[in-house]
């Protein structure tokens, strides 16, 4: 009787038995050796291939934080620009103020200022001041003090070996001479515990709300000016003989980070 001939896979698929036995048994005899390499080769394949993941992530990465150093130069740049620009024209109007003081016959002072720094403010009933270091340059009581916004706050008060007490000019133990408007009319600014008044002002002044209120220095002949703030609004003194103003600072005096002592 004639036998159907097999399949052509299934005589292909016949050979590999031997050798599948033969390998069944060899890792039968050696303990798994070769699962355990399989195991192995394969861990050793994941770490390859989280290596490389963790390589174009990381590439990734740095090629952002690159992106953003180069924006972040790209606008410190920017800002430098404006800088110059900005140092540009002080320069300018420093030239025009000198130019301005030698027209009027006014000498040029030389103020050198002195930085320091808060260490405690009190913002009391009776006691509006700041104690503050004491800075290595040279200071004095009676000297001009501003924040950094360039406002005048009070002067120096007293001096201690590690540090300075200044008033500010709201406190009652303040009285500052300065000048009003444009005129220059003579004033008081002395403190009330809460605000400064302006007293001592002449019925005839003229002076109005918006008036400039500054700071006048003579210094060698020199004229040295600086803002304190402007007339709130204007009233008669009790008995009419002079006027009493309200002074309203140009900028907030709780900026404080630093402040600028002024020679006298």
């Amino acid at each position: 009787m004639r036998m159907r001939n097999r399949p052509a896979f299934l005589s292909g698929s016949l050979k590999w038995i031997p050798l599948l036995f033969f390998l069944v048994a060899i890792e039968h005899y050696f303990g798994n050796i070769i699962t355990d390499q399989s195991f192995r080769l394969s861990r050793q394949v994941t770490h390859i291939t989280n290596s490389v993941s963790d390589y174009f992530r990381d590439f990734r990465s740095i090629e952002k934080e690159n992106s953003l150093l180069r924006d972040t130069n790209i606008g410190l740049a920017k800002n430098l620009a404006e800088f110059k620009y900005f140092r540009s024209r002080y320069d300018t109007l420093f030239e025009e103020n000198r130019h301005l003081k030698k027209l009027l016959a006014l000498k040029t002072t030389d103020s050198r200022p002195v930085f320091t720094r808060p260490i405690r403010v009190f913002n009391q009933e009776h006691n509006h001041s700041v104690r503050a270091e004491r800075p290595e340059e040279f200071v004095q009581s009676g000297m001009i003090v501003l924040n950094e916004d360039g406002v005048v706050v009070g002067r120096v008060a007293s001096i201690s070996p590690s540090s300075i007490l200044i008033y500010f000019l709201n406190d009652k133990r303040s009285a500052l001479p300065v000048v009003v408007s444009e005129k220059n009319i003579n004033a008081v600014a002395i403190g009330n515990g809460r605000d400064i008044d302006l007293m001592h002002i002449p019925m005839d002044s003229g002076i109005k709300p918006g008036d400039f209120v500054r700071t006048l220095q003579t210094k060698n002949g020199g004229v040295d000016y600086q803002m304190i703030g402007h007339v709130d609004h204007v009233q008669d003194s009790p008995d009419k003989s002079f006027l009493i103003a309200k002074v309203s600072q140009v900028e907030d005096l709780r900026s404080l980070q630093w402040l600028i002592l002024l020679p006298n």
